[in-house]
């Protein structure tokens, strides 16, 4: 299982500089430490502002633009004034921004700028722009140069990726503000040459607002999800760049829904698919992972969800707080849509776990992605499905009330009772310590629970278990959004900006895809050990060294273990006596179901069950009445063993059947069995006896 984890940046001004802008639909690039972004709509206008973050110093800054302000305005990369000369383009958004630089040369690149919508004409823009970068970032130049070719024309929301072993930019063309395509161009970045890349395969269809991302490793641009002029898309083109070959692969996992607005970034062999829009102006908030190597979309389990930003209403199941959060979890899995009917996968989770036994804040278990109300008309898609779709263990550990075969528990009330199979009740000894542990969480054979062997690999079969990788990400990721920006840095990507329906968005968060471990304790003490443990050597003849006749039955014991809990078993076993040489002990005064509640109490610290019932009625016959009886038969016992605190359980159980009927024979018991507070009980009854009358 992978970790990721997700962390916030602030995007508030630091040192007087500059805050995060708010905004949609603008560009971020990175290099050298530094983000780089341009351009965007904030909802009155389109900018053509240039805001750099230093990830080092984790702030924002402007650069100094050379001849129009004074050194109040420049803005440090360390130690060093940034300056930036040339002119900026005309406010856009829908861009592409697109570093074309030499993976070994950390001073010099080009950031091109393609096309946009600049707020005027019926058409996108058809220019281009380069942001020139040298000496390490501390010099910026804003230049327009002559190109050769035939360039794509106007384009806006389409999508510009560098192919290194190219040395060029490749544009899948998107819209031009009348009609949705699907042509392919290139950069040749150093001849500034442009070209037609003919292609052949599987060509994906017209579309806009779709998101790609390279794999340099492979050499393939993949294409994602986009809007057609009629409905949101979600498949998945892959395009070969050195056979010019698209493709369009069978991909595993749950696919993400049809979308629009999102973004994807390559990642070490993995592509990152956040947020986006799909229909009824419903924005997304999950993170979807495509693995290539597996050519799957894995399963993406989160830790902890919290209302952010861009999140009104705290919506993940359509409005949530601490009052509602399990009943709405609980209900999750009854939800259904008509437009998609499959199990989505798990995004966004609440903590808490459904199951047999409810809801429960200390197992998580997650639910379908999170839809929720926004307006945004360019991003739009269906919205998901959201079930149940509980996280349950499995491999050698069982489910609760699962079985594979016959066994037999011991009930005080009736002695060894079948349970539909011909084995006696004992745990077997081969069985693996963490299935015992959980097949005893389930309660005591003597309360309802079930002890279930495990022989013979009766787990469960690896066969019919998910191969699909799965994803374990921590923190508080971004809220609902799109028209935002991710750009991988190292092992991280920052995401940043964009909106839900009106409301625009500048925070910052970033995701760590490989965070550092870190050495926790996690295992249980020796104590604890011994706490959960002890309990399976209850009758159970692994390592016994002791055994007791019980009306001709066996009852396995451990001298070791007796002796802690009895003072009466510690004597008996090393002071001389004839029991301490004995293998075999005979207890011909005792009931079999009285001393194995008392065993078990022993190995276990549970109350032997042991409720009187409504099958006690007061009365002359009451002291033989089977119920009051057992309890009498287990006090004795404990008094017997020195089991003092099984005694005073007694005297509470017994406490209720004082009365004028029960008092003249509970009170010499009391006294013979040193049950002190029943004999104080049985007393306080007979002075005030006649307020009972």
């Amino acid at each position: 299982m992978n970790n990721m984890q997700w962390s916030e940046q602030s995007s508030s001004p630091h040192d007087g500089g500059p805050g995060a802008p708010t905004i949609k639909n603008h560009s971020v690039t990175h290099f050298a430490g530094t983000l780089y972004a341009f351009g965007g709509y904030d909802g009155r206008r389109n900018h053509n502002s240039l805001l750099l973050y230093s990830i080092r110093d984790q702030r924002w800054f402007r650069p100094h633009h050379v001849g129009t302000g004074g050194p109040d305005q420049a803005a440090f990369l360390g130690d060093t004034t940034v300056l930036v000369t040339g002119n900026a383009p005309p406010g856009r958004n829908g861009h592409s921004a697109t570093l074309a630089a030499d993976p070994d040369d950390d001073e010099n690149g080009r950031i091109i700028i393609i096309g946009g919508w600049l707020g005027t004409g019926p058409l996108a823009a058809s220019d281009m722009h380069v942001l020139d970068i040298a000496n390490g970032g501390r010099r910026l130049r804003w230049y327009q140069p002559a190109v050769k070719g035939t360039p794509p024309g106007p384009c806006n929301m389409h999508s510009a990726d560098y192919v290194a072993s190219k040395k060029e930019v490749y544009v899948f063309r998107g819209g031009n503000g009348r009609e949705y395509l699907n042509d392919l161009h290139a950069l040749h970045v150093e001849s500034l040459t442009w070209r037609r890349v003919e292609t052949n395969g599987a060509v994906p269809q017209q579309r806009a607002n779709h998101s790609s991302a390279i794999l340099e490793d492979t050499g393939e641009l993949f294409i994602f999800g986009g809007w057609n002029g009629t409905e949101r898309l979600n498949d998945i083109h892959i395009l070969d760049t050195e056979t010019s070959t698209w493709t369009c692969p069978h991909i595993g996992g749950l696919l993400p829904h049809p979308r629009a607005g999102m973004t994807l970034t390559a990642l070490r062999g993995r592509l990152y698919l956040f947020g986006g829009s799909g229909t009824s102006s419903k924005c997304f908030q999950d993170l979807q992972i495509l693995d290539r190597s597996e050519m799957a979309w894995l399963d993406v389990t989160a830790t902890q969800f919290e209302p952010r930003r861009g999140m009104p209403g705290n919506s993940m199941l359509g409005g949530m707080n601490e009052h509602n959060a399990a009943e709405r979890l609980m209900n999750a899995h009854h939800m259904n849509d008509n437009t998609h009917n499959d199990d989505y996968n798990l995004r966004w989770p609440l903590v808490g776990n459904i199951g047999a036994g409810g809801f429960h804040p200390d197992h998580p278990v997650l639910i379908g992605n999170g839809v929720v109300p926004g307006h945004d008309r360019e991003m739009m898609g269906d919205r998901p499905t959201q079930r149940y779709h509980p996280g349950l263990p499995h491999g050698n550990v069982m489910q609760p009330g699962q079985r594979l075969g016959a066994m037999r528990s011991p009930s005080l009330a009736g002695g060894m009772q079948d349970g539909g199979g011909g084995s006696s009740y004992a745990p077997s000894a081969q069985l693996d310590w963490r299935a015992r542990d959980y097949a005893f969480q389930t309660g005591s054979p003597s309360q309802g629970g079930s002890i279930v062997p495990m022989a013979g690999g009766g787990g469960a079969n690896p066969n019919d278990e998910e191969t699909i990788p799965t994803v374990l990400v921590h923190g508080v990721g971004p809220g609902r959004r799109a028209g935002h920006t991710a750009t991988a840095v190292n092992r991280r990507i920052y995401v940043f900006g964009g909106s839900c329906g009106s409301d625009y968005l500048n925070d910052f968060f970033v995701l760590d895809s490989d965070p550092p471990p870190h050495a926790r304790v996690t295992e249980p003490t020796s104590l604890q050990l011994l706490d959960r443990r002890l309990r399976h050597f209850f009758n159970d003849d692994e390592f016994s060294d002791v055994t007791f006749i019980v009306q001709g039955q066996k009852v396995y014991g451990h001298r070791l273990v007796l002796s802690i809990v009895s003072d009466c078993f510690r004597a008996m076993f090393t002071t001389g006596f004839r029991e301490s040489q004995e293998m075999e002990i005979e207890l011909n005064d005792v009931s079999l179901e009285a001393f194995l509640a008392v065993m078990e109490y022993i190995y276990t610290g549970q109350t032997p069950k042991m409720d009187p019932g409504p099958s006690l009625r007061p009365g002359p016959d009451a002291a033989r009445d089977v119920s009051l009886g057992r309890i009498i038969e287990i006090l004795e016992l404990a008094d017997r063993f020195f089991l003092d605190h099984l005694k005073q359980i007694c005297e509470t159980m017994l406490q209720p059947s004082v009365s004028a009927e029960t008092v003249e024979f509970l009170l010499p018991l009391a006294q013979k069995t040193n049950a002190g507070q029943l004999q104080t009980i049985c007393e306080h009854f007979i002075r005030n006896q006649q307020e009972h009358a």
